[in-house]
């Protein structure tokens, strides 16, 4: 489904208007939640309420070309949204980005492509990136929605693995909070430069 999980929200909000970025990259937008929760937190609240006064660029990474083109509001709220495999997609973006975001993203693409991609958001991350997924293989029998073949998960991760794959030598600083989200284990990793 093009959304996640509503357990992790606060945390995650809190710590991007902690950190009050001025360049977010959210890897999957689907429903363009985070988009518009970063707008409202990082510009309404600053009295930049309309587009022509926001002064923070949210870019975004879609594989599901629908989700952009039949849901409007995705287009008002992303500075740039690149259609394609956030795999693919990352190599040739020219920006870094304050803040890198990939929730509910890494258990749709098989195991090996997704520790190469965590590297690399890794590396266009100015200050932090946040990774919000499933722990575990409780999650593996997803529905697919909207015929979007790009949902089924392909991967499942363990905390530890999460830690080793983004930060073996333990270089950042690394935060992960757990959350029960219908009786299944569920983690948002913060790694910090």
């Amino acid at each position: 489904m093009p959304s996640s999980t509503w357990a992790h929200i606060p945390n995650v909000i809190e710590a991007i208007f902690k950190l009050q970025p001025t360049s977010i990259l959210d890897v999957g937008i689907g429903y363009g939640k985070w988009g518009f929760l970063c707008r409202e937190y990082l510009e309404s609240w600053k009295d930049r309420v309309f587009p022509n006064q926001w002064k923070v660029r949210i870019d975004g990474i879609e594989i599901f070309v629908p989700y952009y083109e039949r849901l409007p509001w995705v287009r008002n709220i992303y500075d740039e949204v690149h259609i394609g495999d956030a795999c693919s997609v990352v190599d040739g973006l020219c920006l870094r980005y304050d803040v890198v975001m990939a929730g509910d993203v890494l258990e749709h693409i098989e195991k090996s492509a997704a520790a190469e991609l965590m590297q690399r958001l890794m590396t266009i991350a100015n200050k932090t990136l946040i990774l919000g997924l499933p722990i575990g293989d409780t999650w593996m029998r997803n529905q697919i929605v909207a015929d979007n073949q790009a949902e089924s998960h392909r991967s499942s991760w363990g905390i530890d693995e999460v830690h080793q794959t983004v930060n073996p030598d333990g270089e950042f600083k690394a935060k992960v909070r757990q959350f029960d989200v219908l009786g299944r284990p569920y983690a948002v990793f913060m790694f910090s430069k």
